[in-house]
């Protein structure tokens, strides 16, 4: 697990000197391209490397928890209360930390941040390195709980983009709520036999229905 989230930080920072440090500035549509493209090419390397099978990993914790008159798998709580925890370090590194305070004075004005010292370039892919560490971190703590495979990127990012959307960019407390509102629709969706084949249609509908009625998401803040 700590050789994966080495790994994808290291990652990151290369493809942020690289790749993003280049479009900064430039149309959304210019980096989103050069992030997918960078995708492409990873999954292609993956492929190359490990093979297209998919590969399963045995849970480091095996069994299950009766709760309430249901059985859980042990791994799913271990996950449930992972993610609260990272979550909950994500918050008190923006809120809580000199590092935090940097990056939300570089989104609100990077250009006065840089006049007083600090490096706002590093900044930022520091920043891009975290990002990509929490990633490998979160696919080592799921990769057990179902196949891994070269397209696993894929299936995550279409979440994360729903997620995003109905929670609202740049507010963790939107993230959270809309992490439940997805999981929670996907999972009554598969309970129920009748709405089985359209559990993910559902996050979809729910996420079209808040950029109608709220476009910056539930929690997203107003652009100034």
């Amino acid at each position: 697990m700590l050789l994966a989230v080495a790994v994808a930080g290291a990652i990151g920072g290369v493809v942020e000197v690289l790749v993003l440090r280049r479009v900064y500035g430039r149309e959304h549509l210019v980096q989103l391209l050069g992030t997918y493209a960078v995708s492409l090419i990873i999954a292609g390397a993956v492929r190359i490397v490990f093979g297209a099978n998919y590969r399963t990993i045995v849970s480091p914790i095996p069994g299950h928890i009766d709760l309430g008159g249901y059985s859980y798998a042990s791994y799913s709580l271990f996950m449930i209360g992972a993610a609260i925890a990272i979550g909950g370090g994500v918050w008190a590194m923006l809120y809580r930390t000199n590092l935090g305070r940097n990056i939300r004075a570089a989104v609100a004005d990077p250009d006065l941040l840089n006049a007083t010292g600090v490096n706002v370039t590093r900044l930022y892919t520091t920043v891009f390195m975290i990002g990509a560490a929490l990633a490998g971190l979160g696919g080592s703590i799921v990769a057990p709980s179902q196949a891994v495979g070269s397209s696993i990127d894929t299936d995550v990012l279409v979440l994360a983009f729903a997620i995003s959307v109905i929670g609202g960019l740049g507010s963790i407390t939107g993230s959270a709520v809309g992490a439940l509102i997805v999981g929670m629709v996907i999972s009554f969706g598969l309970v129920i036999p009748a709405t089985n084949p359209f559990a993910l249609a559902f996050v979809f509908i729910i996420m079209t229905a808040v950029l109608i009625v709220r476009p910056r998401g539930l929690f997203g803040l107003p652009e100034s």
